[in-house]
């Protein structure tokens, strides 16, 4: 499932940092959890000009969750309500109930 994109630079956004692009989108968790995270494409999701720069993801229910990216692209997703924050979640667990916020910068070339 793509990311939504809800606010990118090529929307007219002016980035704080001079010549820095910025995306802003959202994406919902998938019903089966894949070890080693579910697909996201910052960057062409995002529309930026290429790959991010830095990439934050937060969980709507609070879990821990990390971008990882470089060929890999995917929201690691950590914790649950039987684990901690520092234990990858478990896989097969269901997560469409799940919205995932992503906040990418990238520096302009």
């Amino acid at each position: 499932m793509p990311i939504t994109k809800v606010l990118s630079t090529n929307d007219n956004l002016k980035a704080i940092a001079i010549g820095a692009e910025v995306g802003i989108g959202t994406i919902v968790g998938p019903a089966s959890y894949a070890t080693g995270g579910f697909a996201a494409d910052v960057e062409t999701d995002l529309e930026l000009g290429g790959p991010p720069d830095a990439v934050f993801v937060s969980a709507s229910n609070g879990m821990t969750c990390t971008w990882v990216g470089g060929s890999t692209k995917k929201i690691k997703v950590f914790g649950s309500l039987a684990s901690d924050a520092t234990t990858e979640l478990t896989a097969a667990e269901d997560l469409s109930a799940v919205t995932f916020t992503v906040l990418a910068l990238r520096k302009a070339a």
